[in-house]
């Protein structure tokens, strides 16, 4: 019985992680930063912080460190598979990059990187990124492609080869590639927390109602005044829809999809009705952090923490009793959370 449970939950587990239908914004973060020669000082941390701002403006993310080229492959072909009926699917990348003959090159933490050859047949084509989030069915989606790299010249490459990124030959209809600085030129890591970029685009992308090319724009001004004008963003748009990280009057931070519905994890009957229903989504998400508050302050009380988890569960028996009945899933919330805030003095 616990054979058959286990391959339940990974069959149920595998359907979650690639249903399209679920995730309005997906945004996939790379940092790249343990390398064996020019280690960087910064990637994960503009990671977190850009993440952190993503989060904010309703972006379901997903992070990803020192990774190997084949872990760079296969979280790009994840998140293909998650943009899928997403409004909005953001890539950024912070690590090394380099270009040969013409063509950008997103440099992986491993195997290492020393040549030409290495490059082309070891690195994340940025052609490949713009190719995978390419879409034909959904003419309305947003792709944003965010290269915050052009930090290096490979060791043993040709002597004319320039520093920095080239720009793409060609951007599919409803993409915005940004580039940390203009193409052939050579972005900074930074002295401070994150790289300069990341500095500004994370507090742009959090002003209210502005549109996605305004965001970047206010970045660009940003670190050019940060590096003295050394350092200018650069980006190709061919967007065909208005898209906006943050609106004013839109709850984002509760109106996310809960992270439960991403994991990959074994979901139940009542997860899945949560799951396929936005208009559930706050109340999950509110149920998360009410707990999760509570049990920071029962902390060091196991009996507490065991009343906790109990109420928790009976919860999700309420649940299953709703089965497809959202109306009903929404009582159970509402009775639940109400308890939840009363035991919390609120």
């Amino acid at each position: 019985f616990r054979g058959i449970t286990f391959l339940l939950s990974i069959f149920v587990g595998v359907l979650a992680w690639s249903e399209p239908s679920m995730a309005q914004r997906v945004a996939l973060l790379i940092g790249n930063a343990n390398y064996a020669s020019n280690p960087l000082q910064n990637p994960h941390n503009d990671i977190n912080v850009l993440g952190h701002s993503l989060e904010k403006t309703g972006f379901q993310v997903w992070k990803l460190r020192d990774a190997s080229a084949q872990q760079m492959q296969n979280a790009l072909r994840q998140l293909a598979a998650r943009a899928r009926g997403a409004d909005a699917v953001l890539f950024y990348f912070s690590g090394h990059g380099a270009q040969h003959e013409g063509q950008s090159y997103l440099i992986p933490t491993s195997p290492s990187v020393r040549s030409d050859h290495d490059l082309k047949y070891g690195a994340l084509p940025l052609n490949k990124v713009l190719d995978s989030l390419r879409s034909t069915q959904n003419r309305k989606r947003v792709n944003l492609v965010v290269v915050d790299a052009c930090r290096t010249k490979i060791q043993r490459s040709s002597r004319n080869a320039p520093f920095g990124l080239a720009a793409p030959s060609t951007v599919s209809a409803g993409t915005l590639v940004a580039f940390s600085t203009a193409p052939n030129t050579v972005a900074y890591d930074g002295r401070g927390y994150t790289s300069p970029y990341v500095a500004e685009l994370s507090k742009a992308m959090l002003l209210p109602n502005l549109g996605v090319e305004t965001v970047f724009k206010k970045a660009r001004i940003g670190v050019m005044r940060r590096t003295a004008n050394q350092q200018v963003p650069w980006e190709n748009s061919s967007l065909t829809v208005d898209f906006s990280f943050a609106n004013r009057n839109a709850s984002t931070s509760t109106s996310a999809q809960p992270k439960m519905c991403v994991e990959g994890k074994y979901m139940s009957r009542a997860d899945v009705t949560v799951c396929n229903n936005k208009s559930l989504w706050a109340l999950e998400n509110e149920r998360v952090r009410l707990t999760e508050k509570a049990l920071r302050r029962a902390r060091g009380n196991k009996d507490k923490v065991f009343e906790i988890k109990v109420e928790n569960l009976h919860l999700d028996t309420l649940r299953t009793q709703c089965q497809a009945n959202v109306q009903c899933t929404i009582s159970k919330y509402n009775a639940y959370i109400e308890q939840l805030r009363r035991s919390l003095g609120r």
